[in-house]
């Protein structure tokens, strides 16, 4: 059970990433035309590192008890490009095809998560036979 585990925890710190990276690319959108206005992104390497680690495992109930920690997204702002002469960086064409990319990846994650939770119910409705 505790690769089930460590396997749905990383789809779901995917599909968090992919939320997380939609919201960023929206807000780039929504500030195209605002003088100044640099683009934000998420950091997929930070974010996939702090997936990896794996969890404390308890073997005796006399041990201390793992602290579990939340992956923390962490955006970075590109400030060193400008697209116009008003400061701003946000290339409409390229953001949406972020967007896009991402909305794909997100459903690849979840199709994936719920392909897992179907066989994990079908095996616990074969047992109901």
């Amino acid at each position: 059970m505790a690769s089930f585990d460590a396997t749905e925890g990383l789809l779901v710190r995917a599909m968090d990433y992919a939320a997380a990276r939609s919201r960023a690319l929206a807000a780039n959108i929504a500030n195209a035309n605002t003088p100044g206005y640099k683009r934000v992104d998420v950091s997929f390497a930070t974010h996939l590192s702090e997936a990896k680690r794996l969890p404390l495992a308890r073997s005796h109930e006399a041990h201390l008890a793992g602290r579990r920690e939340t992956a923390s997204i962490e955006y970075v702002q590109e400030g060193g490009t400008t697209m116009r002469n008003d400061g701003n960086n946000v290339d409409l064409e390229r953001e949406m095809a972020f967007l896009v990319n991402t909305s794909m990846f997100y459903n690849a994650v979840l199709d994936q998560y719920n392909r897992r939770l179907a066989s994990l119910r079908a095996a616990i409705n074969e047992g109901r036979r």
